[in-house]
Protein backbone atom coordinates (compact mmCIF):
# COMPACT_ATOMS: atom_id res chain seq x y z
CA UNK A 1 0.00 0.00 0.00
CA UNK A 2 1.21 3.62 -1.13
CA UNK A 3 0.13 6.26 1.25
CA UNK A 4 0.83 9.55 -0.45
CA UNK A 5 -0.13 12.36 1.61
CA UNK A 6 1.74 15.92 2.14
CA UNK A 7 3.12 15.34 5.63
CA UNK A 8 4.87 18.97 6.16
CA UNK A 9 5.46 18.28 9.49
CA UNK A 10 7.38 15.34 11.60
CA UNK A 11 4.10 14.90 14.20
CA UNK A 12 2.14 13.75 11.29
CA UNK A 13 4.57 11.33 9.99
CA UNK A 14 5.62 9.42 13.38
CA UNK A 15 2.13 8.99 13.53
CA UNK A 16 1.29 7.71 10.53
CA UNK A 17 4.51 5.62 10.68
CA UNK A 18 3.16 4.04 14.42
CA UNK A 19 -0.13 3.42 12.61
CA UNK A 20 1.50 1.32 10.21
CA UNK A 21 3.64 -0.30 12.41
CA UNK A 22 0.57 -1.39 14.83
CA UNK A 23 -0.75 -3.40 11.84
CA UNK A 24 1.86 -4.77 11.47
CA UNK A 25 3.42 -3.31 8.43
CA UNK A 26 6.35 -1.94 7.15
CA UNK A 27 6.78 1.69 6.48
CA UNK A 28 9.54 3.40 3.79
CA UNK A 29 8.95 6.86 3.75
CA UNK A 30 10.88 8.38 0.30
CA UNK A 31 10.83 12.39 0.33
CA UNK A 32 10.93 13.85 -3.04
CA UNK A 33 13.63 16.90 -2.57
CA UNK A 34 12.92 19.70 -4.97
CA UNK A 35 13.25 23.59 -5.25
CA UNK A 36 10.83 25.96 -5.35
CA UNK A 37 11.59 26.77 -8.75
CA UNK A 38 10.64 23.65 -10.19
CA UNK A 39 8.06 23.91 -8.28
CA UNK A 40 6.74 27.14 -9.18
CA UNK A 41 7.19 26.04 -13.07
CA UNK A 42 5.47 23.22 -12.86
CA UNK A 43 2.72 25.06 -11.24
CA UNK A 44 2.52 27.42 -13.53
CA UNK A 45 2.41 24.77 -16.01
CA UNK A 46 -0.70 22.79 -14.28
CA UNK A 47 -2.44 26.04 -13.95
CA UNK A 48 -2.39 26.37 -17.76
CA UNK A 49 -4.71 23.26 -17.91
CA UNK A 50 -8.02 22.71 -17.27
CA UNK A 51 -8.32 18.93 -16.05
CA UNK A 52 -9.10 16.93 -12.81
CA UNK A 53 -5.87 17.45 -11.60
CA UNK A 54 -5.90 21.72 -11.19
CA UNK A 55 -8.99 21.79 -8.35
CA UNK A 56 -7.79 25.09 -7.86
CA UNK A 57 -4.91 27.39 -8.74
CA UNK A 58 -1.59 27.49 -6.56
CA UNK A 59 -0.38 30.91 -6.53
CA UNK A 60 3.30 32.07 -5.50
CA UNK A 61 1.78 33.38 -2.60
CA UNK A 62 -0.17 30.14 -1.59
CA UNK A 63 3.26 27.97 -2.54
CA UNK A 64 5.50 30.35 -0.02
CA UNK A 65 2.90 29.79 2.49
CA UNK A 66 2.86 25.89 2.20
CA UNK A 67 7.04 25.94 1.66
CA UNK A 68 7.06 28.33 5.01
CA UNK A 69 4.71 25.01 6.96
CA UNK A 70 6.99 22.79 5.69
CA UNK A 71 9.46 20.83 7.56
CA UNK A 72 12.40 19.11 5.54
CA UNK A 73 12.81 15.63 6.69
CA UNK A 74 16.29 14.94 8.45
CA UNK A 75 17.26 11.37 9.91
CA UNK A 76 13.77 10.15 10.02
CA UNK A 77 15.62 7.05 8.31
CA UNK A 78 13.85 8.57 4.97
CA UNK A 79 15.10 7.53 1.39
CA UNK A 80 16.18 11.16 -0.41
CA UNK A 81 15.79 11.35 -3.28
CA UNK A 82 17.43 14.34 -4.75
CA UNK A 83 18.22 14.69 -8.39
CA UNK A 84 16.68 17.51 -11.14
CA UNK A 85 13.38 16.29 -11.91
CA UNK A 86 12.42 17.44 -15.72
CA UNK A 87 8.97 18.72 -16.68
Amino acid sequence: MVVDFRFWQPAARDCYKQLIEDARGSCRLIYLKTDQLLLRRRLQDRCRRFDANVAFPITDELLASYAAGFEALYDEGEDVIDRPFSG
